[in-house]
């Protein structure tokens, strides 16, 4: 895979290593499948939406802790490059699952240019990527979008894909009852080309 000199050695690194993240992506997605199927009772529709190839941004609204691995579930001829708050790498529980499965890190509230960065060279180098536009959880309703993922589709020419998750909210483990959740993928579009500033940094939580 091809890096971009002018980046940062940081997102170089980052970029550089995709190609060998693959089999771990594989092996993360095949047992997050299992444990979907295991504890929700999950309908998925519009699978035929979603782009085959070429660089792809996953767009969800947010309700709950467990959208992120819902989406990368519900997609499955593809791996869904996710971005996550920093607070989450430090954490015990999800900090070695997200370093393992090569997300990347956003730093919530400034306008995060790593994180920036390694969104446009992900999606130029034909991947999906992984944003809640809305920066944070928002369970009782879509609240205003950050400028940020607009900023990353119109640079990389990129395929905005949108997820709409209900019933994410209710999760509870109470095996072998399964919450019902439903997510649908809209169809495809692309933003207009033009003046988008990345003014809020963007957030996956």
């Amino acid at each position: 895979m091809a890096v971009d000199s002018s980046l940062s050695p940081a997102v170089r690194d980052y970029i550089a290593r995709q190609p060998n993240l693959g089999w771990r992506r594989t092996i993360f997605n095949s047992v997050l499948r299992l444990v979907v199927r295991v504890l929700i009772d999950f309908d998925v529709t519009g699978i035929e939406n979603i782009p085959p190839r070429g660089p792809t941004i996953l767009m969800m609204n947010h309700i709950s802790a467990i959208d992120p691995g819902l989406c990368m579930a519900a997609v499955r001829r593809r791996h869904v490059v996710p971005m996550s708050k920093v607070e989450n790498f430090r954490s015990p529980v999800w900090g070695p699952f997200l370093w393992w499965y090569g997300a990347y890190k956003v730093h919530r509230g400034v306008v995060d240019r790593e994180a920036l960065m390694n969104s446009i060279a992900l999606l130029k180098s034909g991947l999906m990527i992984l944003i809640a536009p809305e920066g944070t959880r928002s369970p009782h309703g879509l609240q205003e979008p950050k400028d940020g993922m607009t900023y990353v589709a119109t640079k990389a020419d990129a395929v905005i894909l949108p997820a709409g998750l209900s019933g994410a909210q209710h999760f509870k483990h109470r095996f072998p009852r399964r919450t019902p959740v439903q997510l649908h993928f809209g169809r495809p579009f692309r933003f207009k080309t033009g003046g988008a500033r990345a003014s809020h940094a963007m957030s996956c939580r």
